[in-house]
Parts: structure tokens; C-alpha cells; sequence
């Protein structure tokens, strides 16, 4: 390739190319400083494009310095970064270098001269940066040169501000045009700080002197009536963006100093004081700062440097998730909450490699939601999945290549992992939208493997994965049950069948109520000429169906069993099976509602004559409830116990078997079918076995029955209730489950601590009021999901709700809340430990945006003035730690508070 500067295709030897590079970079200095015109630079400027653009930016930052250095009117540094800049694109626009080559080159430049920008004045610049190429923008509106590279011509020129208005060195405009040249004092950026140091409506140093309405002192140190100046302008979009990037870099430094601090402090064999150094809350901070690829290379180079080791994008993506909160909420809101964690992994997607790299960054991440996954973090897996989701649709990633991503991906989940996961139905929630991710774990790919599996272990975990997806189940297997029972075409093998059968019982109605057409289809199949597999699951799925016609189909199916059973020419097998078919089927009935399904099981149990143990095992379940609402069934039994307290109405065969010991034991399990119905005519007909000659076993069962039954009261059953465990993070699922269920009543936790109790009242699915210690409403509710603890639970429902006097609020929009709370409040405790102490700094303090809580802020105040903690004000206030951390790291960003001099780490605060 030949040198276009200097016409020869022979290859330069080192000292060459050092010698060129300094003669070029020279150049580049004089035509900054005018004493070139672009014409004569234009060769320089294109042998430099070919070469790093690092050097280059070195060569305009020393020179930007000096010219610094050498100013008179302390000219910030961004405006000589913009006329560099801006001069290099003088070059493009008039022609003497390509633009299309020379604007890449320029906006890498731009980036690496903002990262070394001052923090307060990045913000400018970048708007500035913004009009770098507007074809509007004449060579003439150039900001001009204040001295050259000798030194002291143009002192007196005139500096465009961003706004658009010239100041000169002694222009009209004074010491208020210098002081808008000083670093970070543009007339923007003052009007900001103007706002920031406005006092607020109520003056947390008035509360102690006991004047809540007098107004703070303003930055000149009068009292009363604020200034007379013009009400500054609100702030646009942009500069409240800019207003974030700049609060993010000063915590970015803040967090920097902590671990500087610390390895100095560990170096010299000190104890570091505020706990672990915070490489994981710096990194997210670092991250979250990161405005271009460039700036995120920045930030990780300090990083390394301050102890992060092994800095690739697989381990970037292992810290940052680790990172984010251990729970979250199944929503498609989640990525809308503006989670500090969640937009740190997509900064570090979108900056890190190059853009023919996504797809392959796009898999790690997939990668790395399927290692949260199976190490049984839910929570993390389920964020990240999410943002997984919107970088495909962000990106051009066509629909059938990112399912072939997914699938490939998705058989690195581990399936028995999440099985043992799903024990728990709090984790069903989480679980459900992790399948949902995955091609083959999808309701319809899990379906469709179920249809021609023939392993039974594992038809057993898809049938156990499709219980997870619930509701969506159903419309798919009820296909292949309608298909089962048509008489047109062949059916399905029979374990399609009875699994499809099994999952419709498994998984409710909607409304809990089957169709008709799903009823009828399962009757067809409760029957002796079906496969034993086939029979049982619509004998069990008809017990639960609500249609009375369900519990006619099963007597129907009880008596063709029978007569199976008298058929003396059928198998010892085929006799099991059917045996084991009637004790269901009278289970079945003696569980549905209607009582004549209950008179069916009972007369056949009264009357037959080869006892069995497991006869008596099924009265004695029919008898664990009151039958107060059955009295014909209340009738059958005491009538039983009467024929037998009367032995004349007996026939003499009946007689000989009740005296059998097999009659004594139907007997004692008539009278366990009676145990928790305390009526008269039950207590009359257990009177009279008294004295009829029945063994001892049974005169003491029926002595403790009635002893029992006399205590008993005609009270009202007690509201039902739903207790059981609940782990560290179970909380959302919970919340989440009753919410869809539409629940009213109390849920109470506690936990093995005293101090971790917690009231949850709920109406309709809705939070009406929380109680957790001696906070109540949403800072409780707040400070809970900040706060999660292992736990008892138990919920009592109320059956017949009424309106509560408070408006009650949607569970999953407070969930997404708490959830940015939480995340948010553990970026803020890395930046100030709980342990550390602040004290008032030199800027009056105001409250943060949407803060109106003047006792609040007055509180805070004066525990800061009396030393406490910042651990110690979280503690002793009675709204959610966030919020109280909001204010504090508000103060610490504006100079309101510092941090105590006697800590370990010492920060000074820019104003």
C-alpha cells in the first residue's frame, strides 16, 4: 500500500515510524494553534487516521492542557476539547480529508476525551458533541483560540458558551461571564445547581430551633425571602439525563475511593472498616456509567486495577447477575422498572465486543440464565430471561435463528432441579416463566414430546413440567381426549389417554367447572373394557368433576365391576385390578357432594359380606367431617347400628355374620362414620349397643365416641385456613398466587426471631394494609420485600369479604416497586456502609425529587447533627429503608452531608 504522505510503497522501519508519528502529531498541534492551514494538515490528518486514535487524543489532550494552563480566564477544559475536536471536523467539512473516513476517527476521539473530561463537566460537553457535525454550524462559529502554541495571542477572544451566547475575557458580563467559564459552571449547569441548593419547603435546621416555615439560607448565607432572581427554566429530558450520568460517576468515585481504601488499609494490615471491598456494587456502578464501548473499556481497566481479575465478558455477565436481586416478579413490567443491576448487564451486552459478536453475547447471556436456574436461583433467571427477550427484539436476530438459540441452550437446564424445585408452589410462578423460555419446555413442545414418549420416567417429568404451566395445558390435551372418544378415526395410544386425563384433573377449570363436552369424553372412558390405568384416572377425575351426572357414571362403573368381580372364570390379575377399582370407585363416591352418591357406596359397604380392611378405612375417611348437611346418610348408618342393638329383626344368616368378628369390625367403622356428628339419633343408636354381648374393643370405641360427641358443640366450622412454610425469598410467589386467586383474608408471618412478624390484610387479591413492626401500609410493605426472612405462614380466609375501609392496590405493580426499591437500596448501602457515620457539609440540604415528607427529612437531619449511622437512621425511622437512603445519598451527591472524618474513608464531595 503506498504512504499517501509520502508517495513510497517500501515499509518504514521502527524509528521511522516513530519519527513520522511525532513530525504528524506536531502538525496536528500547529493547526490547532492556527499556525497551519487545513490544507497543509491534511496529510498528517491522514496518515494518523491510519494509525491508533489513542495517540491522537493523547496529542489533543496535552494540548488542550497547555492551552489550560496558560489561560488567564480559567477556561474550562471541555471548551478546548469541542475546539479541537471541532477543527479536526473543519477538515471534513471543507473537503481536504474524506468525512465519511474522518468521522469515525473523530467520534473515537470524542469518546476518549469526555472519559477525561472532569465529572461535572461531561454532561456539557456531550451536548456540545451533539452539534459537532451539524451541517448548520459554520467554520466561523468555531469556538476561537485563546492562545496559540507560543502562548498569549487571543487572549481576548470571544467563547461560544452552549447556549449559543458569546463571552469574552473582558465582554460585558463581568464576573458572571467568568464565573460561567469556570468547570462546570455553564449558564446550564448552574441553573442546576441553582435548583439543587434552593431551599425546600420545610428547613430541617429550622425544625431544631422550632420554625418549620422558615425558609434555608441560600448560597450567600441571607435568610427569609429567597433571591430575586428569574426561576430557573426546568429541566429538559436530556439535562435530567445528564444530571443521572454525572450523580452515577461522582458514586462511581465514591465507590473507587472505597476500594482504594480498603486494599491500602489491608496492605498495611488494618482492619478495613466498612466492610468487604464493593468490587460487585462498583462494577454494577461502572457499568451503569458506561455511555459508549469505549467508556466501558475505561471503566473496567480501573476496575482491573483495583482488584477485579479475569475481566471477560463471561465473567462480567457471572458478577453482575450475581448481582441482581434474589427474587423478582413474574410481569411483562419487568423491564420497565429501571432496575440499577438489570440496566448494568445491558449496558455490558450492548458495549462489550464488536457489533458481529451479539448474537454470540446474546447466548452467554442465555447461558447464564440457565446457570442461575439450575443452582436454584429463580429470581436471578427470570430477570435475566427477561432481558434476554427484549435484546431479541431489539436486535435483528431472525425469529427461526434465535429458537434454534434457545433450544440449543435450554438442554443445559437441569430438569430434576426444577422438579425438586416445584415442590414448593410459591416457586411455580418463577418456574412458569423459565419454561416459557425455552422451546422444548414450552406447554405445546412439552405436549407434543409427551404424545410419543415412550420412557414412562420420562412421560413422568413432562407430566410433571405441564403441571407447572397450568391453565395454558388444558385446550392442548383436551384435544387428544375428544380425539380418544370420537368413534371416527384411530384413537390415541392409551397412555396419551390417561396422561390427558390425568392433567385436565390435575390442573382446574378456570372457572372450576369442566365443560360438558370434557365430562362426557371422560365418562366414555370410566369403564371395565378401558385399560386399568385409563379407568382409575376417570374414576379419580369424576370424583372431583362437579356435574351430578359425574357420580351417576361412577355407581354405573362400581356395579360393572362387581359383576367383573362375581365372573368366577376371571384372572387372579385381572381380580386385583378390579378389586382395587371398586375401593376406588366407592372412595369417589363417598367424596362427591350429592347424597346419592354417598347412599350408593353406603348400602353396598352395610351389606357386603366379605369384609375388608380397606372398607373400613373409607368409612373412617367419610367420618373425618360433620354430616350435618346429609341426613339420609346420617339415617343408613344409626339404622345399621340399631338392627344390630336388635338381633330379632335380623334373618338367622345376617345374625350369624354380625356376631362374626368381621361383623364387629363393620361395626366399628359404622360407628367411625359417626364420630364427628354430634346429633340425638346418633347418640341414641350408639346407646343402644350397650349390653348386646359385642366384644370389648368395640363397647370402648363406642364409649370414647359418645364421650366425645357430648363435648362437641353445633358450632360453626371454623373459617378455613392455609398454613405452611415459607422460604427466604417465597414471599412474591405467594403474593403473586393469592392475587390470582382472587383471596380475602389475614396472612400472618413469623419467623424464628421475635422480631420478625408480619400482618398482610388482603381483599380480592388485592393488598389492603401491611403491619411489619412499627411500620404500617406501603412503607411496611416496602421494607418487608427489603427485608425477607424465612418464615411461618399461615392465611385465614375470609369466606363473604366486605369492602375495606382502605383502598386496596394490585399486588404485582407494588411487587415491581419493591423490587426496584430493593436493588436500588443495595447499590446505595455499598456507598455509604451502615456503619458510617456523616455530618453536615456545606450546602443547604433540599429534598430529593418526590420526597414531600417534611418530619422525615427533619428527623434525618437532626440524627445526622447528633452522629448517628447511616445504619442507625435506616433503623430508627418508620417509612422502608429506600426511602430513607434515597434522602441520604441525595444529600451526599449535593453536598448537603459528608462523610465523617474519623471513618476510614474520606471523600470530598464536589460542589
Amino acid at each position: 500500500m503506498i504512504d499517501p504522505t509520502t508517495g513510497s510503497n517500501e515499509r518504514p522501519s521502527a524509528e521511522d515510524r516513530d519519527r513520522a508519528r511525532r513530525a504528524h502529531l506536531g502538525a496536528l498541534g500547529e493547526y490547532l494553534g492556527d499556525q497551519l492551514a487545513p490544507i497543509q494538515v491534511a496529510s498528517s490528518v491522514l496518515w494518523l487516521l491510519r494509525h491508533e486514535a489513542e495517540e491522537t487524543a493523547a496529542e489533543l489532550r496535552s494540548w488542550s492542557h497547555n492551552q489550560h494552563s496558560a489561560s488567564q480566564e480559567e477556561l474550562p477544559i471541555r471548551v478546548l476539547y469541542f475546539h479541537a475536536l471541532r477543527k479536526l471536523a473543519v477538515l471534513g467539512e471543507l473537503g481536504v480529508v474524506d468525512e465519511k473516513l474522518l468521522r469515525p476517527f473523530v467520534d473515537q476521539l470524542a469518546s476518549t476525551l469526555v472519559s477525561f473530561t472532569p465529572a461535572q463537566e461531561r454532561s456539557v460537553l456531550r451536548r456540545q458533541l451533539a452539534r459537532l457535525w451539524d451541517p448548520d454550524q459554520a467554520v466561523s462559529k468555531v469556538v476561537e483560540l485563546l492562545h496559540g502554541a507560543a502562548g498569549g495571542e487571543g487572549a481576548g477572544a470571544q467563547v461560544r458558551t452552549e447556549d449559543g451566547h458569546e463571552q469574552g475575557g473582558e465582554a460585558a458580563g463581568g464576573d458572571e461571564a467568568k464565573a460561567s467559564a469556570r468547570p462546570g459552571r455553564t449558564p446550564s449547569a448552574a441553573a442546576h445547581l441553582r435548583r439543587a441548593k434552593e431551599p425546600s419547603s420545610v428547613n430541617p435546621d429550622a425544625a431544631e430551633a422550632g420554625s418549620a416555615a422558615e425558609p434555608a439560607s441560600g448560597e450567600d448565607g441571607a435568610t427569609g425571602r429567597a433571591q430575586e432572581a428569574p426561576s430557573p427554566r426546568p429541566a429538559s429530558a436530556a439535562e435530567t439525563e445528564d444530571l443521572a450520568a454525572e450523580r452515577g460517576l461522582r458514586r462511581l468515585s465514591l465507590l473507587f475511593d472505597r476500594i482504594e481504601s480498603t486494599h491500602a488499609q489491608s496492605a498495611a494490615g488494618v482492619p478495613a472498616s466498612g466492610g468487604a471491598s464493593p468490587i460487585g456494587e462498583t462494577l454494577v456502578a461502572a457499568a451503569n456509567a458506561a455511555r459508549s464501548p469505549h467508556e466501558l473499556r475505561q471503566q473496567l481497566a480501573r476496575l482491573q486495577s483495583a482488584g477485579l481479575e479475569n475481566v471477560t465478558f463471561e465473567t462480567l455477565l457471572e458478577k453482575l447477575t450475581a448481582a441482581l436481586p434474589a427474587w423478582t416478579v413474574a410481569s411483562n413490567d419487568l423491564q420497565a422498572i429501571g432496575s440499577p443491576s438489570l440496566q448494568a448487564v445491558r449496558n455490558v451486552v450492548r458495549y462489550s465486543g464488536s457489533p458481529g459478536g451479539e448474537l454470540v453475547r446474546m447466548q452467554q447471556v442465555v447461558r447464564t440464565a440457565v446457570r442461575h436456574a439450575n443452582e436454584a436461583e429463580l429470581g436471578r433467571s427470570v430477570t435475566v430471561l427477561s432481558l434476554v427477550d427484549q435484546l431479541f427484539q431489539s436486535s435483528g436476530v431472525p425469529h427461526e435463528r434465535r429458537e434454534q438459540l434457545l433450544e440449543e441452550e435450554g438442554r443445559g437446564l437441569a430438569i430434576d432441579t426444577l422438579l425438586r424445585l416445584a415442590r414448593t408452589p410459591e416457586n411455580h410462578i418463577q418456574l412458569r416463566a423459565v419454561l416459557r423460555a425455552f422451546p422444548q419446555t414450552r406447554a405445546e413442545g412439552l405436549v407434543e414430546r409427551l404424545r410419543s414418549e415412550g420412557d414412562r420416567r420420562s412421560r413422568h417429568q413432562i407430566i410433571e413440567l405441564l403441571l407447572i404451566h397450568g391453565q395454558v395445558v388444558r385446550s392442548f390435551v383436551l384435544r387428544d381426549l375428544l380425539e380418544g372418544a370420537s368413534p371416527l378415526g384411530d384413537p390415541p395410544p392409551w397412555y396419551v389417554i390417561r396422561n390427558a386425563i390425568l392433567l385436565l384433573r390435575r390442573i382446574p377449570a378456570d372457572d372450576g367447572a369442566p365443560s360438558e363436552a370434557e365430562v362426557d369424553a371422560v365418562i366414555h372412558f370410566a369403564d371395565v373394557e378401558q385399560p386399568v390405568a385409563v379407568c382409575r384416572e376417570a374414576l379419580l377425575y369424576l370424583g372431583a368433576a362437579p356435574q351430578e351426572r359425574a357420580g351417576d357414571a361412577i355407581a354405573g362403573c362400581l356395579l360393572a365391576l362387581l359383576r367383573c368381580g362375581l365372573d368366577r372364570d376371571i384372572e387372579e390379575g385381572v381380580a386385583d385390578a378390579v378389586a382395587r377399582l371398586q375401593i376406588l370407585a366407592l372412595r369417589q363416591l363417598l367424596q362427591r357432594p350429592e347424597p346419592e352418591s354417598h347412599a350408593v357406596a353406603l348400602d353396598f359397604l352395610i351389606k357386603e359380606s366379605r369384609w375388608q380392611p380397606a372398607y373400613t378405612e373409607l368409612l373412617r375417611e367419610f367420618g373425618r367431617k360433620p354430616l350435618f348437611g346429609d341426613p339420609a346418610s346420617v339415617r343408613t348408618l344409626t339404622e345399621a347400628l340399631d338392627l344390630t342393638a336388635q338381633r330379632k329383626r335380623f334373618s338367622g344368616r345376617l345374625l350369624a355374620r354380625l356376631r362374626a368378628d368381621a361383623s364387629e369390625e363393620r361395626l366399628r367403622a359404622i360407628v367411625s362414620a359417626l364420630a364427628r356428628t354430634p346429633l340425638p339419633e346418633v347418640d341414641r343408636a350408639l346407646a343402644g349397643l350397650s349390653g348386646q354381648g359385642l366384644g370389648t374393643e368395640t363397647m370402648h370405641l363406642v364409649a370414647n365416641t359418645r364421650k366425645a360427641l357430648a363435648e362437641q358443640t353445633l358450632t360453626p366450622a371454623s373459617p378455613p385456613s392455609l398454613t405452611g412454610d415459607l422460604q427466604l425469598f417465597g414471599m412474591p410467589g405467594l403474593l403473586q398466587t393469592l392475587e390470582a386467586q382472587r383471596t380475602s383474608g389475614l396472612l400472618t408471618l413469623s419467623g424464628q426471631e421475635s422480631r420478625d412478624w408480619a400482618k398482610l390484610r388482603l381483599y380480592q387479591g388485592e393488598l389492603v394494609d401491611t403491619v411489619f413492626g412499627k411500620r404500617r401500609g406501603r412503607s411496611a410493605f416496602f421494607h418487608l420485600m427489603q427485608h425477607p426472612f424465612a418464615c411461618r405462614f399461615e392465611l385465614v380466609v375470609d369466606e363473604k369479604p366486605t369492602a375495606p375501609m382502605q383502598e386496596p392496590g394490585p399486588i404485582t405493580p407494588l411487587l415491581l416497586e419493591a423490587l426496584r426499591r430493593a436493588d436500588e437500596l443495595h447499590q446505595m448501602r455499598a456507598l455509604v456502609p451502615g456503619e458510617q457515620v456523616l455530618q453536615p457539609g456545606d450546602v443547604t440540604p433540599t429534598p430529593p425529587e418526590g420526597e414531600d415528607d417534611g418530619q422525615l427529612l427533619r428527623t434525618l437531619w437532626v440524627h445526622i447533627k447528633t452522629g448517628l449511622s447511616a445504619g442507625s437512621c435506616e433503623t430508627q425511622a418508620d417509612v422502608d429503608a429506600w426511602r430513607v437512603r434515597r434522602v441520604l445519598t441525595h444529600w451526599l451527591d449535593t453536598g448537603a452531608v459528608r462523610l465523617a472524618p474519623s471513618a476510614a474513608l474520606v471523600v470530598a464531595i464536589a460542589n
